[in-house]
This record gives structure tokens, C-alpha cells and sequence, in this order.
């Protein structure tokens, strides 16, 4: 006999298991099988002594897809400030970064440091500064925009998926 990998499972079918048998015995409860069926016999099933493969995963929904746009990230390409270029966060943590800035930016007409400009990472970690107030409020508000497209669609009263790039001046 020669070696044989295998599945084992249960009375009902379900694969919970895998070996291998230099001499190609099998155990009870087992079922030969190949090496793409062991390395993937998560999910499977055994009907009628063949192996069945658990079915694909189901395609994202829309309100999926929305909070992986979200989650991903918005890329910036600013016309003006070329050196703004890259994919900036839009986790909860950083949009409420960004609205304090803006708090800021409404009330005083500068950062909320008091500096003349901010660094402001990318998802990479690079720091883009932005020299003005008006370069910031563009960033903020493609920001918001993306985000909020993507919330309207997470919550259905869209089905439009935003786009996941912006430019600014």
C-alpha cells in the first residue's frame, strides 16, 4: 500500500479532522482524500463516501463593502499641496481628531494647537503637514463626505457606495 492522506468525520458527516497514514490504512471514520481536500477540510463534509467542499463564502453586502471602504481608508490627492498625497484613516478615533481640529479651526481660525500648521499621519504612518487652516478644512471635509456616504449606505438609505478618493486644492 502506499501513503494516503485523509479526513476523518463524523457519523452525521461533518469532517473534523485530517492525517496521514504511511501505509495507507485508514482508521474508522476516515476517507481518503487529496492533498487540496486535507489542506482545506475546514467545513467539509462527507455524503455517500465523497468529500464536499463547504460552500464559498457569501459576497459582501453593501453595508459591508461601505465599512470596508471606511475602514480602508480615503486617498487624498491635493492639486495644490502635492506633498498631502496618501491614504488617510477614517477610523472612529481619527475623524474625532479631526473634528476637534475643526472646533478649533471655527472658533479660533487656527489649529487647535495653536501652531501654524499640523502633521498629519497617513495609514502608512507618514506625516503630511498641512501649512494652512483652509488646506486642513478640505481635508476635513472629504473626509466627512466619505464617511458619511459610506454610513448612509451601512445603514440603507443608500446604494451607492462611496468613492474611496479625493481631491483637494
Amino acid at each position: 500500500m502506499t501513503a494516503q492522506a485523509y479526513l476523518l468525520h463524523d457519523t452525521s458527516g461533518a469532517v473534523f479532522g485530517t492525517g496521514f497514514t504511511p501505509d495507507g490504512t485508514l482508521p474508522d471514520n476516515a476517507i481518503a482524500g487529496t492533498a487540496a481536500q486535507v489542506a482545506a477540510w475546514q467545513g467539509s463534509t462527507v455524503v455517500n463516501d465523497a468529500i464536499i467542499a463547504p460552500p464559498a463564502p457569501a459576497a459582501p453586502t453593501l453595508a459591508q463593502q461601505a465599512a470596508g471602504l471606511i475602514a480602508s481608508g480615503l486617498t487624498i490627492a491635493s492639486t495644490g499641496t502635492p506633498a498631502l498625497d496618501g491614504t488617510y484613516a477614517c477610523d472612529s478615533a481619527t475623524t474625532d481628531h479631526i473634528q476637534a481640529e475643526m472646533v478649533a479651526i471655527l472658533v479660533t481660525a487656527a489649529f487647535a494647537d495653536g501652531t501654524a500648521s499640523v502633521a498629519w499621519p497617513d495609514v502608512t504612518g507618514a506625516l503630511h503637514t498641512f501649512q494652512s487652516v483652509a488646506a486642513f478644512k478640505a481635508f476635513a471635509v472629504a473626509v466627512a463626505g466619505f464617511v458619511a456616504a459610506g454610513f448612509k449606505v451601512m445603514n440603507g438609505s443608500s446604494t451607492t457606495l462611496p468613492t474611496a478618493t479625493a481631491t483637494i486644492a
